[in-house]
């Protein structure tokens, strides 16, 4: 403890020492920046007296260009916009008029045009469809096609029946051949037979299965309904020699009474035909969609590609009209691109034919007003460079002479003299510019004299900081290595601290660690003790086992004896299968002998007959499952007598392992015995450890006092160090500009 106390009093000396010194330098630094300052307080003031009415006659008469210079420049710069921008613009303004105009026009008449040819389309269609649908209207209300329905419904095979069919295919056919809109005609009848023009055949319940379909589904829900236009016929194309690339529109007609349905499409090549007269230009699609959503589309110049996406169907321009009474028109955006969307009702039917026209199409007669426009551009700017070439020419040629003596003036000669002939902006700059370069040659010799000045102080300044400089190098130097010593002791006792708390933290994690494997131990020896317990009652469950395999092999070996006797039931049963078939194919033989009176009993024999095939089918079935149960309970038998000898083994495994355990326990016992006596020893080794890290911790205080102290004393002569060298360098750097201000000047010729 006396130690540490007189190495506390030799910290709180040095402490005062460097104190004292920090003190001198921060007032010797005062003064050096007082002098500084002063001498450049004289260079000012001198500066100001010699050089200050030169100076602002140059900023008057430098002010007094510009002011000219400004007003020149944007005096001519408006003269030439005036005379490259006038013809220019007004012929821009021309052809945007002319070509909107013109586009406007133009579009809005072909619009009408467009429209007129898709509504005439739309009534041409119309009669497509009047003429298809009037005839669908004729064979549901033709008395042959209700006199068949009529009496097959209470005579299939009738003569009248029989007759009103035939009559009703002849007309089905004729209106086939007859009508050149027509590409199909079909019935699909809720009783009776079916007719159409088409080959292949209907199903066994064609109304039942119409009615699956999306279109028979619509009739179902709508009862009311009696006709409607739609884009399929789904239960056709399944069972007949129809595809949908055959026909474009289908008309479902009911008759008066009943579900029988008529069903007539229209020959797609007929729509593709209609479609085709609508010409638009390249690209322009062409379609009529059914009500259903179904279309049928013609793309100019791509006629035999089969679109595989819609057009129209599910976009806002076509649902937004899809319930519109008359032709109409708009402007769309589809996929990227501007269309003219033109769209007509088809009558009342409920479909409609549209088309998507490109806009560039309808504006292709104004590209000519475009290109007209554009040369007449040019020509506008060719004649304003022309004009603004003339007005420049003048311009150009006194500022080329201008250029010539301010080059001369910026090369040093102040002799030059400027001279114009123009009595315009120029002659006033010329005069400016005279005056200037007078200024100038009355300030360049003032500043000759200044600069002289200049590089004698500055010279004298710096004789001085070097001399301070090198002084304050040397302390710094020393202090350096005081510095150095002192925090290198510190940093070695720091170390010393550092290792000896780590040590004591590994003791301590140490003898933590032996306590908590001491309560280990102790857990295990109880965990084994409890094995042992659980070992022999698992031995005790294991004899149990055994003799319940034994019962349960005795009891499938009675399942399998019942499964044998079952079979033989079985047999006899197969036998009297066989003996009442043999019994009723008598009976029936019977039965034909005796003729029509034995009609009855013929049916009564077949009866049995089938009850003795469906009893013998059983009994196979039967003895097929005692099969199995035979196979299976012999199966399990065989496990079961496995299970027995794989349970005996284990009961001797778990003799063993109570031994083991009995081992296990003697070991951990002598394991935490040796656990304690290292308990021990480590905490003798901790209570030593706390004296000696004490000790180590007084040194390394007391000499990071004294290197805290040094380094603070080294970074303040550091830092005046560096002042001094700065204010070295900035006189430096002013005995330079101080030379090159007189280089400089040199170079003017006055």
């Amino acid at each position: 403890m006396g130690k540490t106390a007189g190495k506390g009093n030799a910290g709180q000396k040095e402490k005062l020492r460097i104190a004292e010194e920090k003190a001198r330098l921060k007032e010797q630094n005062k003064a050096l920046k007082a002098a500084a300052r002063n001498k450049a307080e004289t260079v000012k003031k001198d500066v100001s007296k010699k050089a200050g009415k030169r100076v602002k006659d140059v900023e008057f008469t430098v002010g007094a260009v510009r002011d000219v210079q400004g007003k020149s420049e944007r005096s001519i710069m408006q003269t030439l916009l005036a005379a490259f921008l006038v013809p220019v613009l007004m012929m821009v303004i021309l052809g945007i008029v002319s070509y909107n105009t013109a586009s406007s026009g133009i579009l809005s008449k072909y619009k009408e045009s467009a429209v007129s040819t898709v509504s005439a389309l739309g009534d041409y269609c119309n009669l497509i469809c009047d003429s298809v649908s009037g005839k669908a209207l004729e064979i549901a209300t033709n008395n042959n096609l209700a006199d068949y329905y009529y009496y097959v419904q209470r005579d299939p095979n009738s003569t009248k029946a029989m007759e009103a069919f035939r009559s009703t295919k002849a007309i089905i056919a004729n209106a086939r051949a007859v009508n050149k809109y027509m590409h199909s005609c079909s019935i699909i009848p809720d009783a009776g037979s079916y007719m159409t023009t088409l080959s292949g055949s209907m199903t066994e319940n064609p109304y039942a299965d119409f009615e699956a379909t999306q279109e028979g589904a619509f009739f179902a829900q709508n009862p009311t309904v009696k006709h409607k236009w739609m884009g399929y016929h789904t239960y056709i194309d399944t069972n007949l020699s129809s595809s949908p690339d055959r026909y474009a529109l289908v008309f479902y007609q009911k008759i008066l009474k009943g579900d029988t349905t008529v069903v007539m499409d229209v020959d797609m090549n007929v729509i593709m035909e209609m479609l085709a007269r609508m010409d638009f230009g390249e690209g322009s699609i062409r379609a009529l969609i059914s009500t259903d959503g179904r279309e049928i589309i013609s793309i100019q110049g791509r006629e035999g590609e089969i679109p595989e996406k819609a057009y129209f169907v599910g976009n806002s321009y076509y649902e937004d009209t899809r319930e519109a009474q008359e032709a109409g028109s708009m402007e769309v955006e589809a996929e990227g691109e501007e269309y003219v969307y033109i769209y007509a009702p088809v009558g009342k039917t409920g479909n409609m034919i549209c088309a998507l026209i490109p806009r560039n199409n309808l504006l292709g007669q104004v590209g000519n007003i475009k290109y007209i426009t554009f040369i007449m551009v040019v020509l506008a700017a060719g004649t304003a460079l022309v004009i603004g070439g003339i007005i420049s020419t003048g311009i150009s040629r006194t500022v080329k002479a201008m250029t010539v003596e301010l080059s001369a003036v910026a090369g040093g000669d102040l002799s030059r003299n400027f001279t114009t002939k123009r009595k315009d902006e120029f002659k006033v700059l010329t005069a400016s510019l005279n005056s200037t370069i007078e200024s100038i040659r009355l300030l360049m010799k003032d500043m000759k004299q200044f600069g002289g000045k200049v590089s004698g102080l500055s010279a004298n300044v710096s004789d001085k900081t070097s001399t301070i400089n090198i002084s304050m190098q040397d302390i710094a130097r020393a202090m350096d290595e005081v510095s150095l010593g002192v925090s290198s002791q510190a940093h070695d006792t720091e170390n010393s601290n550092q290792k000896m708390t780590s040590f004591s933290e590994n003791i301590t994690t140490v003898t933590r660690k032996t306590q908590g494997m001491t309560e280990t131990a102790d857990k295990a020896i109880d965990a084994v003790e409890q094995g042992k317990v659980i070992v022999q009652d698992l031995g005790e469950k294991s004899d149990t086992t055994v003799s319940l395999t034994e019962i349960l092999v005795r009891d499938i070996d009675e399942v399998q004896k019942s499964s044998e006797e079952i079979t033989g039931f079985v047999d006899v049963i197969n036998n009297i299968a066989e003996q009442t078939n043999l019994l009723s194919l008598n009976a029936s033989i019977e039965a034909a002998r005796a003729g029509e009176a034995g009609r009855g009993f013929a049916v009564v024999a077949e009866e049995i007959r089938k009850l003795a095939d469906q009893s013998k089918e059983s009994g196979n079935k039967i003895r097929s499952i005692v099969e199995n149960i035979g196979s299976t309970t012999h199966k399990t038998t065989a496990s079961a007598k496995k299970a027995a000898g794989m349970v005996n083994d284990q009961a001797h495994a778990l003799e063993e392992t109570v031994k083991v355990f009995g081992m296990i326990q003697t070991c951990v016992g002598d394991l935490v015995e040796g656990i304690h006596i290292v308990t021990e020893r480590l905490r003798q080794v901790l209570e030593e450890e706390e004296t000696v890290r004490f000790a180590i911790q007084n040194i390394s205080s007391v000499s990071e006092e004294v290197a805290a102290s040094t380094e603070e004393v080294t970074a303040t002569i550091s830092g005046q160090v560096s002042v001094i060298e700065k204010l070295k360098e900035e006189v430096d750097i002013l005995s330079e500009d101080a030379a090159e201000l007189g280089k400089s000047i040199d170079r003017f010729k006055i």
